[in-house]
């Protein structure tokens, strides 16, 4: 029988932005955290995007929370890449997401719209433009 890890996660105060316009990715490793019925049974509207600088498997990874602060995932390793850069200076991002059949989606904005709006929002910090900095190609 496999074993289902409840891990609760503080997602902080989350950055959050509806306007961006998004594309649905899929949230992986779902079944390590929900069993079968609580996938089945999931019915989330929001979730909240973490760090997870304690995972030793992916240096990169982004849990998936819910609202009541549960883990139920990760984003994917490709486009972990992409948003860990940018989270690293946000206690979390919150998104929309939708439930397909026992799939969890997440609307997740393009990084590049993501570092404009967080600039522009007066969420800049240090550590972002750091971070930024350092995954942005060199000028041509």
């Amino acid at each position: 029988m496999k074993t289902i890890k409840r891990q609760k996660v503080n997602y902080g105060k989350p950055a959050f932005f509806p306007e961006l316009s998004t594309t649905p990715r899929r949230c992986v490793g779902q079944g390590y955290y929900l069993s079968e019925r609580e996938r089945s049974a999931l019915d989330m509207h929001l979730a909240f995007l973490v760090r997870d600088r304690r995972n030793n498997a992916d240096p990169n990874a982004v849990a998936v929370i819910r609202e009541d602060f549960r883990k139920v995932g990760y984003l994917s390793e490709a486009q972990a890449r992409t948003l860990a850069p940018i989270l690293d200076g946000l206690e979390s991002l919150q998104v929309f997401c939708r439930v397909d059949g026992s799939r969890l989606w997440l609307d997740l904005p393009a990084p590049a719209a993501l570092r404009k709006a967080l600039d522009l929002s007066g969420y800049q910090s240090d550590q972002i433009l750091a971070a930024v900095a350092h995954t942005m190609p060199p000028p041509t």
